[in-house]
Parts: C-alpha cells; sequence; structure tokens
C-alpha cells in the first residue's frame, strides 16, 4: 500500500503539474486545470484509505500506480467519476458495509464534485471531519451504523446546501442538533438522526424545511418541548421523537401534518390529553404515544377517521371502543398493558379467549394453532 502522503503532498503535485503544463509548448489552462484537479482527486482517496484498514480485498485496486495512469482510479472498487463533462472528477464515493475500520479522512472534502458519499454499516471512529463542508455539490451524505463521535459538525450544515438525504443513524455522537439546518439545508427530504447521544431542544428551524418527508430523532437524549412549528411541515411522513426526555403536551398543529403516516412520540415524558386533531390524519399507519404521561380517553369515532391504521400505542389510555378486531392489525402488546374498557374485557383474559369472543367459534380461522395450544391451559 502506498505511505500515507502527507499534508504537503497534494500543493507540491498540483504545483509540479501546473508548472510543467505552463511551461511546455501546446500547453492550455484547461489542460493544466484538468492535470491539477486530476491530482487533487487522487491525493485525496490515497488519503482516505491511507486512514483506513481492514476491506483489503475491496480497496486492492487503490494503489498510487493504478491510478497515475489519468484517472484510471474511476474504476477503482466504489469510486464513480463524471462523464465527458467533468472527467476524472469522483461524484459518488460509495462503500457500504465493506468491513471498515479506521477514520474518515478530511482530505475527502477536496472532492468538490463529490454528490454521494455513502460509507454506511462499517466500524469508522472517531469525529466527523468539518471539511466535508466543502463538499457543496454533495446531496446524500450517509455515515450511518457506524461507531462515530463528537459532535455533527456545523460547516457539513452551513457548507452543504445541497443536502436531499442526511443519514446518521446508530452513532455515538454528541452535542446538539445543529439549529441551522432548517435555514441551510432547504432541499432536505431525509433527516435520519436516531440512535445517537444528541441532546438539547428539537430546532424550531426545522419547521422551514419545504421538502421533507422524514425526520427521525429516536433514541437521543433531546429535551424540551416539540415545537408546534412542525405542524407546518405539510410534506411530512415520518416523524419520530420516540425515546427521548421530551414534555409538555402533543401540539395540536400536528393534526395539520395531512401525509402523515408514522408518529413516534412514545417512551418520553409528554402529558395532557391527545389532541383531538391528530385523529383527522387519515394518512396515518402507525400512531406510537405509548409510555408517557397522557390523560384522557381515545374517541369512540377515533378509528373511523384513520382508516389506515395498522398499529398504535397509547400508553395508559384505554380505548372505549372495545372491538379492537374489526380494525386490522392493532398490537395489544404495544398498546398499553391494559385492556380495553369493553364491559366484555375480564381481568385475565388472553388474546385467544378476546378474539373467540368476536367470531363464535372460529378462532381456528385467525389465530395460529401454537398460540390455541399454548394458551388452553390458561
Amino acid at each position: 500500500m502506498a505511505a500515507p502522503p502527507s499534508s504537503h503532498t497534494p500543493l507540491l503535485l498540483s504545483s509540479s503539474l501546473l508548472l510543467c503544463l505552463l511551461l511546455c509548448p501546446g500547453s492550455s489552462n484547461d489542460a493544466a486545470a484538468a492535470a491539477i484537479s486530476t491530482g487533487d482527486e487522487l491525493a485525496a482517496l490515497l488519503s482516505f484509505k491511507s486512514m483506513l484498514s481492514g476491506g483489503s480485498d475491496l480497496l486492492a485496486s487503490w494503489n498510487h500506480s493504478a491510478g497515475a495512469a489519468g484517472g484510471s482510479y474511476c474504476s477503482w472498487t466504489g469510486v464513480f467519476c463524471s462523464g465527458r463533462r467533468h472527467p476524472g472528477r469522483v461524484v459518488d464515493l460509495q462503500l457500504p458495509s465493506s468491513s471498515l475500520t479506521g477514520r474518515i479522512s478530511p482530505w475527502l472534502g477536496n472532492l468538490s464534485f463529490l454528490r454521494v458519499l455513502n460509507l454506511a454499516s462499517n466500524n469508522l471512529a472517531g469525529e466527523i471531519p468539518p471539511e466535508l463542508g466543502r463538499l457543496t455539490r454533495l446531496r446524500s451524505l450517509n455515515l450511518s451504523d457506524n461507531s462515530l463521535q463528537g459532535i455533527i459538525p456545523t460547516a457539513i450544515v452551513e457548507g452543504c446546501t445541497n443536502l436531499t438525504s442526511l443519514n446518521l443513524h446508530r452513532n455515538e455522537l454528541q452535542g446538539t442538533i445543529p439549529h441551522e439546518i432548517g435555514a441551510k439545508l432547504k432541499h432536505l427530504v431525509y433527516l435520519k438522526l436516531s440512535e445517537n447521544n444528541l441532546s438539547g431542544v428539537i430546532p424550531v428551524s426545522l419547521a422551514a424545511l419545504p421538502r421533507i418527508k422524514l425526520i427521525s430523532f429516536t433514541s437521543n437524549a433531546l429535551f424540551g418541548k416539540i415545537p408546534p412549528a412542525l405542524g407546518n411541515l405539510t410534506t411530512l411522513e415520518t416523524l419520530g421523537l420516540n425515546y427521548n426526555k421530551l414534555k409538555g403536551a402533543i401540539p395540536t398543529s400536528l393534526g395539520n401534518l395531512g401525509n402523515l403516516r408514522f408518529l413516534a412520540l412514545g417512551f418520553n415524558r409528554l402529558a395532557g390529553e391527545i389532541p383531538a386533531s391528530v385523529w383527522n390524519i387519515s394518512s396515518l399507519t402507525l400512531f406510537g404515544v405509548q409510555s408517557n404521561k397522557l390523560s384522557g380517553m381515545i374517541p369512540l369515532n377515533a378509528f373511523n377517521t384513520l382508516p389506515h391504521l395498522q398499529q398504535y400505542g397509547v400508553g395508559n389510555i384505554a380505548s372505549t371502543h372495545g372491538d379492537i378486531y374489526s380494525y386490522g392489525i392493532l398490537v395489544l402488546e404495544t398498546v398499553t398493558g391494559k385492556w380495553p374498557t369493553d364491559s366484555t374485557i375480564r381481568p385475565g383474559l388472553s388474546l385467544r379467549q378476546y378474539v373467540e369472543q368476536g367470531i363464535h367459534g372460529r378462532v381456528m380461522d385467525v389465530v395460529d394453532t401454537k398460540l390455541w395450544y399454548g394458551q388452553q391451559t390458561h
């Protein structure tokens, strides 16, 4: 493997090429610029490799001799280059699930034409280099399922303004969610920061994301209230805020999210009643608010207005409509641990016995036989 390039290598390489091309007869400024760019791309890739271990078979083609021949690094595993318009420019770097360990090189910030960076599902550690914020053309950044630490660099939010997808799921990131996200990342569609150690409040600026479809902050340590302004995100389809330390009431404005399919607010410290407006989100297929401090009752007509609902969990709130089996797949275990307030429900009633009451002797049509025989003695 080639020795790791020093911090001066890109500058020396580019300067030497420029001097040669400017002094040699027949050279042009365009040719000089192209050669300099090729040198920078190669140096960035080799630096990236030098900070990694593992994935030796995958990166076997990554060597200096293979890359020196005028952009042949474009054939390296995981490297995708532009066509005729910008020859030799790396536009995609995709090495997911490649058993890579080590750190992310800050030199990747020199791949100025990069649009996709996908290093998901590896064993990368260390901090996310703020130099990635120089990737102004970047559209998708996926560093999920690694062991990255430190904060989410503000430089990435401020510099990568063309991002449509930011996925940092399942790392060890700390600090707060940059409040600039809503103001800077206007093209963002997917924002996944779940399963980290992030703290602080949910940025109100998120309400300014005009195209957002998914926000997932599940399993962090976020506190404070859910910003009512999130009700302005009419394109939103998934909102995952469960397993945090959020408090206060569920904003009535969430009922404005007419395209919302998944609403997960469980395992927080939310209080008060579920707003009536939530039951009017007819697109909902999953609704979870279990393990909070909510009160009140579920309206009798709630499931009539939620025709697509398949799963729901509502903490210690019992439904006043006991006819659960007529509403598709309502997983009782995720609901409450308590039974609906129907007069036909008695303490100790098993799921099999409950279903049998509603279908009058035809329980074998809908219940697995293993469940039947396993509960006959109960």
